[in-house]
C-alpha cells in the first residue's frame, strides 16, 4: 500500500488531478495490485490514469444545472409579476394560466411531486408556446433534460385527457366527411369508419 501511495502522490504531483476520498484511493490501490501481481509494471501508469479519468467521469461528476436561480423561482417571479411577461413566457394571461393550473389539478390528475404542478404546467407551456428546445427549456428551469422530456410527455397526455372533453364539435357538424377527404389516399384511411 505504501508503493501506491507513492505512486498516486508521484502521479498526482505530475499532473493536474482532483484529490480522491480514501475509499477511492483503496478501490484504485486493488486495481493497481492487481496489475502488479500479473507483471504488467510497465502499465502502472496507464492503468492509475485509466481509473482516475473513470472515477472522475462517473464519480465525481459536477451538476450541469448549478444556478441559484431555479425553474420555480422564475415561475413564481412570472406568476407574481406584471400580465405581459406572463403572456410573454406562457403565451396567457395570468388568470388564465391560474385557472388551466386549477382545472388540471381538480379534473386531470396533474400533481406535484418533486417538481410542483405550477411549474410542470409553465414548462409545458413554455415549450409549446416558444417552440423552444428540450435544451433550452432544461437551462431555463434548471432541470436534467429527462426530467424535462418526462414532464413535458406527462402534461402533453394531460392536455390530450383535456381536449377530449372540451374539443367538441357541435352536433350535426361533420355528419358527411367532405369529398375531398373521401377520395384522397393520404386522408381517406384516418377517416374512415371500420
Amino acid at each position: 500500500m505504501d508503493e501506491f501511495n507513492n505512486m498516486y502522490n508521484s502521479f498526482y504531483m505530475n499532473y493536474d488531478t482532483f484529490e480522491l476520498s480514501e475509499e477511492a484511493q483503496r478501490r484504485i490501490a486493488t486495481i493497481v495490485t492487481q496489475v502488479e501481481r500479473n507483471n504488467y509494471h510497465e502499465e502502472e501508469e496507464q492503468v492509475l490514469s485509466s481509473v482516475l479519468l473513470h472515477h472522475e467521469t462517473y464519480f465525481t461528476k459536477q451538476p450541469c444545472m448549478d444556478s441559484n436561480y431555479t425553474g420555480q423561482m422564475w415561475v413564481d417571479e412570472i406568476s407574481n409579476g406584471h400580465d405581459d411577461r406572463c403572456t410573454n413566457s406562457f403565451r396567457m394571461l395570468k388568470n388564465i394560466f391560474h385557472s388551466l393550473l386549477h382545472d388540471l389539478q381538480t379534473n386531470y390528475g396533474l400533481k406535484h411531486g418533486n417538481v410542483s404542478a405550477m411549474e410542470k404546467l409553465a414548462l409545458s407551456l413554455y415549450i409549446l408556446g416558444n417552440r423552444e428546445s428540450n435544451s433550452n427549456a432544461a437551462e431555463r428551469f434548471q432541470r436534467s433534460g429527462e426530467t424535462v422530456s418526462r414532464i413535458f410527455t406527462d402534461m402533453l397526455h394531460i392536455f390530450a385527457r383535456m381536449g377530449i372533453d372540451t374539443i367538441k364539435p357541435t352536433e350535426g357538424q361533420f355528419e358527411e366527411v367532405p369529398n375531398h377527404i373521401r377520395h384522397d389516399t393520404r386522408y381517406w384511411p384516418h377517416f374512415k369508419i371500420v
